[in-house]
């Protein structure tokens, strides 16, 4: 703005009346004193801004150190009852009401170095605020929230199973699926009913990762890998969630997951759980899937070519070189280095000796796999 007001005074004033500032004496005046106005406006506000700073950091230093004083009066009496050299109500006794969120948030991040006993005790030293922590998963922000499922968890405290169920349908998807993670690890006794209220909120983590969500999934155990094969059944579920459970199979090494998946690629699903179940069986399959996967190679789609070649690389026999061996020739580059992984896992090592004689990237593809 004063850049402005110059710059128009300079143009239109005929430049042997600049040289005489006299003749202008009033106007030159008006610029100075809004140049000064200005000035003294710029410097009460960064003043204003220095104070709120210097104000901000002070009330910062002084919470700080608040907290790093009560963490140094709690500090060795904690260490005295993880040692059993004093009662537990030696420490409690030190903790006010006040305190008792703070306090329980120094045993989440001491409880990040302990294991087996040791977390036990702090387990029972956290037991008597359990439910100021509680409070939080449902009068909280999204942060605090999250925060309480991470510390009622860490702190292997029980919850009750209704409060983490009003969490699965909390607007934020970010707590929904920490409540999730938090409901597998409870040692319920309807576990399966669990399960199913988690599965059935899966479709709404539509921007979260596969394998983050199947690797929650799969930390229902081995124990519950029969209700998972029953829901990878299931046509009425959505797709997203199949997928999911298979993945989560894959991650438990499921033997019984293979002929799960053989009913459902008998059924021709859509590409995605098709992949997915194609990778079940190339992980955990037998030679009675051949005839399952086979019908795959003539796919259109490139990925489930690659997955069926993969899953036959390991359930696969001598009977079926030869298409593995045509999708080599037939299908792209990226198609026929896995076939030739697959020809190198079926001990057909003759085959590929054939092709690395020719000429071409097949043949440089072939050379490579037989020198790795």
């Amino acid at each position: 703005m004063i850049t402005e007001i110059t710059y128009n005074f300079l143009q239109n004033t005929p430049f042997e009346e600049l040289i005489n500032p006299a003749q202008h004496f009033t106007v030159d005046l008006t610029v100075i004193i809004i140049l000064i106005v200005f000035i003294a406006f710029l410097f009460i506000i960064s003043v204003i801004f220095a104070l709120i700073t210097m104000v901000l950091r002070l009330k910062n230093y002084l919470k700080g150190r608040k907290w790093s004083n009560l963490e140094d009066r709690w500090h060795d009496d904690l260490l005295a009852v993880i040692s059993e050299a004093e009662e537990p109500s030696v420490l409690l006794d030190k903790v006010e009401n006040e305190h008792k969120l703070y306090f329980l948030d120094y045993l989440f991040r001491f409880a990040l170095r302990l294991k087996g006993p040791e977390l036990h005790t702090l387990t029972e030293i956290a037991k008597p605020f359990e439910d100021t922590m509680v409070r939080r998963l449902s009068e909280g922000d999204t942060t605090q929230k999250v925060r309480a499922i991470i510390t009622l968890d860490k702190l292997q405290l029980p919850v009750p199973k209704s409060d983490y169920i009003q969490l699965l349908d909390d607007p934020s998807p970010l707590v929904s699926l920490y409540a999730a993670r938090a409901m597998i690890k409870q040692e319920y006794s309807d576990h399966e009913d669990v399960l199913e209220k988690i599965i059935f909120t899966l479709p709404r983590y539509e921007n979260w990762s596969y394998r983050l969500l199947s690797n929650i999934l799969a930390q229902a155990g081995s124990h519950n890998a029969h209700y998972l094969r029953n829901k990878l059944l299931d046509n009425n579920l959505e797709e997203k969630a199949r997928i999911i459970i298979g993945e989560s199979l894959i991650l438990l090494n499921d033997i019984e997951a293979a002929d799960t998946a053989a009913r459902v690629l008998q059924n021709h699903p859509d590409d995605a759980l098709a992949k997915t179940c194609l990778e079940i069986i190339a992980n955990t399959g037998s030679p009675q899937h051949r005839k399952t996967v086979r019908p795959y190679l003539e796919s259109s789609n490139p990925e489930i070519i690659g997955k069926s070649i993969e899953a036959l690389g390991t359930i696969g026999n001598q009977e079926d070189i030869p298409a593995i061996e045509e999708a080599f020739n037939e299908q792209s580059n990226w198609i026929a280095f896995r076939a030739a992984l697959a020809l190198q896992q079926i001990k057909a090592e003759d085959v590929l000796q054939k092709i690395s004689s020719n000429e071409g990237a097949k043949a440089q593809i072939a050379l490579q796999v037989l020198q790795n």
